[in-house]
């Protein structure tokens, strides 16, 4: 019986690993058009996550992402002799997400998603002066309204497996919190270890 059993665990040790697409970790870069209502933009992001295989067509996973240059928008209006300037920016964004979904054949993962964000937002309003007089020089009032959010997310998405490193991902996410609720559309490339 020994011999049996010591017959098995070796032939299961020499048998070639089967690869499961669409697990393992993976590193990726990500372009986005983001919507916050009255502010919209380009967002680009680095990514990072892993998946594992949890059925016979299904996997989970985790990611991460650190949002490299995100929205920023600038406004100026003339106010009689005066300039008003207002600069809205989000910086210092990162988010954690978990997410489950299919695969259909070997190069194509449909999934749903859901997550925690955190960012800055920079909001200042200054006025100026067209001419400047002493003693504050050109600025006349200066209003910092910067504050940082936090916001839950949602979303759906598809992978397509270019070669077994490779992928290309199409995803949407929706965001509500206390300031804002946002919409997401993103394409990413991906490399899986």
């Amino acid at each position: 019986m020994k011999y049996v059993v010591m017959a098995t665990a070796l032939a299961a040790l020499a048998a070639p690993a089967v690869a499961q697409p669409f697990a393992g970790p993976w590193v990726g870069a990500e372009a986005a058009l983001e919507d916050y209502g009255p502010h919209q933009g380009e967002a680009f992001a680095l990514v990072a996550g892993f998946d594992i295989a949890i059925a016979e067509r299904w996997n989970a996973g985790v990611g991460g992402r650190w949002t490299a240059a995100g929205v920023t928008e600038t406004e100026r209006v003339r106010r009689g002799q005066n300039t008003s300037t207002t600069r809205v920016a989000l910086e210092d964004q990162w988010g954690v997400t978990a997410r489950v979904g299919r695969r259909f054949g070997e190069r194509f993962f449909v999934f749903a998603e859901a997550g925690y964000e955190r960012f800055h937002v920079n909001a200042v309003r200054e006025l100026r002066a067209d001419v400047c007089a002493p003693p504050n020089g050109c600025l006349i009032s200066r209003l910092d309204g910067s504050f940082d959010e936090e916001m839950p997310t949602v979303g759906l998405g598809a992978e397509w497996a270019l070669t077994e490193q490779a992928s290309l991902k199409a995803s949407y996410a929706y965001g509500d919190s206390d300031a804002f609720e946002r919409n997401r559309f993103s394409l990413s490339a991906g490399w899986r270890f």
